[in-house]
């Protein structure tokens, strides 16, 4: 259990660890095109699961917001960054798709 900075840009969610309110250690980042927001549970959870995890990779992870109008807020922005990603993954696939005669 650890404390942590979340920050979303545009559908990355960027982990940042703390310790007495100090950034230590490496951001790490989720690309929401790469990981999916499982549905909210009541205890204040946010799960995100690797959408094709390798047998040696993270293939989940979990946060808690501090309270649940937090996690409603954060739950939304995720999903938004999730749509944001699922967008431009059918837009490049369409533009890179072959055109038919």
């Amino acid at each position: 259990k650890q404390v942590c900075v979340c920050r979303v840009q545009d559908h990355i969610l960027k982990v940042r660890s703390t310790r007495n309110g100090e950034l230590i250690g490496t951001e790490e980042q989720f690309d929401l095109a790469e990981w999916r927001v499982l549905p909210q549970s009541k205890d204040q959870r946010i799960t995100l699961n690797k959408a094709n995890p390798l047998p040696d990779q993270i293939n989940a992870v979990t946060f808690k917001a501090e309270s649940k109008p937090e996690c409603d807020q954060w739950m939304a922005a995720l999903h938004k960054a999730e749509a944001l990603a699922r967008s431009r993954q059918s837009s490049s696939a369409t533009q890179h798709a072959p055109s038919l005669p």
